[in-house]
């Protein structure tokens, strides 16, 4: 094994980029390709045989892998004599996010996720030889301190809790274990106590400085061709990119979470367009807008996380997906901007006096309860916040009593969602009929 097999920005993996020549030979026919699908022990049949299509399979995989579905479909990704094409199309596939849509876009992350998902196979498949030759390529692995790798803890691409240290330097090769901590090794395997405390450290680690650099190459191809015109297979793999994912991300939830297993007519972890007959009283109250004094609690806290998860993910409460962020259900923000936001801002508008006449920093407090922090609602921004989760009826009618004007639906119901999933589905029943 190679370092090549993992790191595709050591000199090797360069090497291969210079030897390779024009970019436009990655749509030229590889028999070489798909000899390796063959000859991969247990891989389904695939017919394979251009890099630019080994890009499209390395997506395929992400989603696949992510929908926790079958992959072995894909074993022969993993093959090391694959290992030119394997690097060819890691930086085509970067290149062509980077050019097409930035490196702050959802594509861009994608293809991010879909390189480190291989990595994290490969890692568990190399040794520790390699492992370290590897790291070297980054780091001085005897002499790394805390504050070398600083950026990686600030950019959350490692964890402090993920590292050995002592002091401040990283313990990384087995010498500088037993160096450091053979008095509270008596009567151990120093051996396997290295294995058990650093190997996953180490996989951490490489990672995290992988990732990195996966970054910083997007960034400086996106800058690097804005004066110049890219290539035309680079520019096709990238709209390629958009066009696989449109057809995977609706698959991966459906294949991933299923149906809610209380309603099985209805799909509650996929977008669900609204159904405003639904809506439980105090929705069509705060809707219609409310006096001075409860202005903040009824737009913000109650009615924001409200419409946002009867529009992205009602079954919230069925919690298949764990922190879930508006970007796992609306990757492209449309149903957000388009939709949800329109209508929050509607009941503001309506509210005596309006909400954002006086207080335009609600608009701010809008976008933290969904998930923004206190930025714009942009894809680069989703998570920094936590998108917060309706609030229940309880809560309510402790704190905004005057919304609370319960019917004959509301008994037994402890939250407003809960109320909205309900009749919805009970009007399904009846053709409409309340």
């Amino acid at each position: 094994m190679k370092t090549s097999y993992l790191n595709p920005f050591g000199q090797a993996a360069l090497n291969v980029l210079k030897n390779f020549g024009n970019i436009t030979r990655i749509s030229q026919k590889e028999p070489h390709i798909n000899e390796i699908i063959t000859n991969t022990r247990n891989q389904d049949p695939k017919k394979i045989d251009t890099i630019q299509e080994l890009c499209y399979e390395k997506i395929r995989y992400y989603y696949t892998r992510q929908a926790n579905n079958k992959t072995s479909g894909y074993k022969y990704l993993f093959s090391q004599a694959l290992e030119e094409e394997d690097i060819i199309s890691t930086h085509a596939l970067l290149q062509a996010a980077a050019i097409t849509y930035g490196t702050q876009s959802y594509e861009a992350d994608t293809i991010i996720n879909t390189i480190t998902s291989i990595l994290d196979v490969k890692l568990d498949q190399t040794t520790d030889t390699i492992m370290d030759e590897t790291l070297n390529e980054y780091i001085d692995i005897h002499n790394t301190t805390l504050n070398d790798i600083i950026l990686l803890i600030n950019n959350n691409e490692i964890k402090l809790n993920e590292l050995l240290l002592n002091k401040d330097k990283l313990i990384l090769t087995y010498d500088d274990f037993i160096r450091e901590y053979s008095e509270y090794l008596q009567h151990r395997r120093p051996e396997n106590m290295y294995q058990a405390v650093c190997t996953s450290m180490k996989k951490h680690l490489l990672r995290a400085l992988i990732t990195e650099k996966l970054r910083n190459y997007m960034k400086t191809i996106e800058n690097k061709l804005k004066q110049i015109e890219p290539a035309t297979i680079i520019t096709e793999i990238g709209h390629q990119i958009k066009k696989i994912q449109n057809a995977e991300q609706e698959m991966v939830i459906k294949r991933r979470y299923g149906k809610n297993v209380n309603f099985t007519s209805f799909d509650d972890d996929n977008p669900t367009k609204y159904i405003p007959e639904a809506f439980p009283p105090c929705v069509q109250k705060a809707l219609h807008g409310i006096k001075s004094g409860g202005r903040n609690y009824c737009i913000s806290l109650f009615l924001t996380p409200f419409l946002s998860y009867a529009r992205l993910y009602p079954g919230v409460y069925a919690r298949h997906i764990k922190n879930p962020k508006i970007t796992d259900m609306d990757p492209t923000l449309t149903i957000t901007e388009e939709e949800i936001i329109p209508l929050i801002y509607e009941a503001a508008s309506k509210c005596k006096p309006p909400l954002f006449q006086d207080q335009p920093q609600e608009k701010q407090n809008i976008n933290s309860k969904l998930g923004f922090g206190e930025g714009e609602i942009k894809y680069e921004n989703s998570g920094k916040t936590p998108w917060y989760t309706p609030i229940n009826c309880k809560n309510i009618k402790e704190q905004q009593p005057g919304l609370c004007t319960p019917c004959q639906d509301c008994k037994k119901i402890g939250n407003p969602l809960s109320y909205y999933n309900r009749k919805r589905k009970l009007l399904a029943k009846s053709g409409g009929k309340g």
